[in-house]
């Protein structure tokens, strides 16, 4: 029987039904229903399966750098799992048949860490001995940044169970070293291998140069893996037709060049890069040539700058790509000319981060953004036909119950068609802490207060919202718009989902009426489950 080299798990979400709360969810015959899971139920036909319906279950762009990464640098033997639980049969007949020499699982799409921890505990149960699992992805080095190698991280991998963790930004050369490594039955090399944690069972020896060396787990030295970030782009017949379907995440930049308060993200992403028009056009070309039709541009700041977004579009609309997509979009970054080519180069929807409807709200996020700036993007996006998703959350330093109604005033903007909303997270990491004691900003993740509101005031504010809001309401737990551009590429029209959306809203607002404060209780709940991590530790 010949050994597979990696069995690769991307998103692990989990819809069993199990785990929810009226915020995100209904109850339905004694389950958990995400807006998806209702919608898939309304009409199957348009689908070949629940995970057919879910936005998770595509291609998702850190797994293909993995891939393409360890395919230009040799043979590479692999199999590629899109969402962990909707596939356990299948990774079960894998087992039985090539069983793989590592399984690499990401934690990039672990919005939940108890969901991780659930796909690890079950991995362990069901692989073959001689298999080992790898964790990498941001979420671990997220909790690493804000940790350092100590007992409480530690503790982290404890609580996961991996044998291994990748603990880098991007952790390609790592992961390939580890797998020749493997090839080799080199223990020595691995024990000493940098960016990576491993499990003292393994009885790998003792290596002078970690870390730490815990009770559990022994971590090297973390330092910065070598990336030609832009010098080429994905290869994706490296994924190949059978893995890829007409749905894929793609990228023009890395990073972003703004400074939100609220954001950790440039500083986990590095530098801001943009990338050489000639290949994001050589990789549009490619991806028609496979059979891709639409495409979600996960490019923080597509729109930025202005002057490449229009020349991008130049020639998107010049090449004939007959591609429909989505991205993220900044309005005060727009003119009708520009949203009009948009239009013609494919674009269907865009998501508008408003975060708040404030302006001295928005001042305090160094959004660098108006409420104007916002409508008059508004009306250049509703004139040519692009259906706007705005998303905010509630809660930020500074905020009350007035300038949270400034907020809802904003989502109640009949341009836009869908929204999203949450709380505030609180993440030290983030610039907002270092103005901690200027706004009286204690806490951590889903629990916090500071001196104009609370964690508590923001959830049931929240609700509040959701309550009164005049567009369609979609759900975090949905993968928020993304599922409506997913549904929308499956054949719903924007119209249908506006209304199938509003049905499950309808039947969640009277779930959460009858719940009362029960509603909340399981909000936050929910909430911090969601967001546990570096604070458990």
């Amino acid at each position: 029987m010949k050994n597979m080299d990696i069995l690769f798990i991307g998103a692990v979400m989990n819809y069993d039904g199990s785990t929810g709360s009226l915020a995100n969810y209904i109850r339905q015959n004694g389950k958990w229903v995400a807006p998806f899971q209702y919608i898939y139920g309304k009409h199957p036909e348009l689908f070949t399966s629940e995970a057919d319906a879910c936005v998770y279950d595509i291609p998702n762009l850190s797994i293909c750098e993995l891939v393409d990464y360890l395919r230009r640098h040799g043979e590479l033997d692999s199999h590629i799992i899109w969402h962990f639980d909707y596939h356990k049969d299948e990774i079960l007949e894998i087992f039985r048949t090539r069983p793989p020499r590592l399984i690499a699982v990401s934690s990039t799409l672990a919005f939940f860490p108890e969901y991780l921890k659930n796909c690890i505990r079950w991995l362990n149960a069901n692989k073959p001995p001689e298999t080992r699992v790898v964790v990498g992805g941001k979420w671990l080095f997220a909790n690493f940044n804000q940790l350092g190698p100590s007992d409480r991280f530690e503790k982290i991998l404890a609580e996961v169970d991996a044998d291994y963790y990748v603990i880098n930004l991007y952790g390609q050369e790592t992961l390939r070293r580890l797998l020749e490594a493997h090839r080799a039955e080199d223990g020595a090399t691995v024990r000493d291998l940098p960016n990576l944690a491993w499990r003292r069972s393994l009885a790998l020896g003792e290596s002078a140069a970690v870390s730490h060396a815990g009770e559990h787990y022994c971590i090297n030295p973390v330092s910065t893996e070598p990336h030609n970030q832009g010098e080429y782009l994905v290869d994706f017949r490296h994924i190949g037709k059978r893995f890829l379907g007409d749905i894929v995440h793609v990228r023009t930049a890395s990073s972003c060049p703004f400074h939100c308060r609220f954001c950790t993200f440039p500083a986990l992403a590095g530098d801001y890069v943009t990338f050489d028009l000639d290949l994001v056009m050589a990789q549009f070309r490619q991806l028609k040539e496979l059979g891709v039709k639409y495409l979600f541009f996960i490019d923080d700041t597509f729109n930025v700058p202005l002057k490449r977004f229009e020349a991008l579009l130049d020639r998107m609309i010049a090449e004939k790509l007959d591609m429909q997509w989505v991205s993220f979009f900044r309005a005060q970054f727009s003119s009708a000319e520009v949203v009009k080519k948009m239009r013609d180069a494919g674009c269907r929807m865009v998501f508008c981060g408003i975060e708040s409807g404030n302006d001295e709200i928005l001042k305090n996020m160094n959004k660098k953004v108006t409420v104007k700036d916002f409508e008059r993007g508004f009306d250049f996006l509703d004139r040519a036909g692009i259906t706007i998703a705005a998303s905010y959350f509630i809660g930020y330093p500074g905020e009350t119950y007035q300038t949270a109604m400034d907020t809802l005033r904003l989502l109640n903007d009949p341009r836009i068609a869908f929204s999203r909303g949450s709380v505030f997270y609180y993440d030290p990491n983030a610039p907002v802490g270092q103005l901690a004691a200027e706004y009286g900003l204690a806490g951590y993740g889903a629990e916090w207060r500071h001196r104009t509101m609370t964690s508590r005031e923001a959830a049931q504010i929240h609700l509040e919202i959701v309550d009164k809001i005049q567009n369609v309401n979609v759900q975090i737990s949905d993968g928020a718009g993304w599922s409506v551009f997913h549904l929308y590429a499956k054949g719903l029209s924007i119209e249908q989902l506006k209304n199938l959306y509003t049905e499950f809203n309808t039947i969640q607002k009277k779930q959460v009426q009858a719940a009362g404060s029960t509603a909340l209780a399981q909000y936050r709940v929910f909430g911090k489950k969601r967001r546990e991590g570096v604070q458990s530790a």
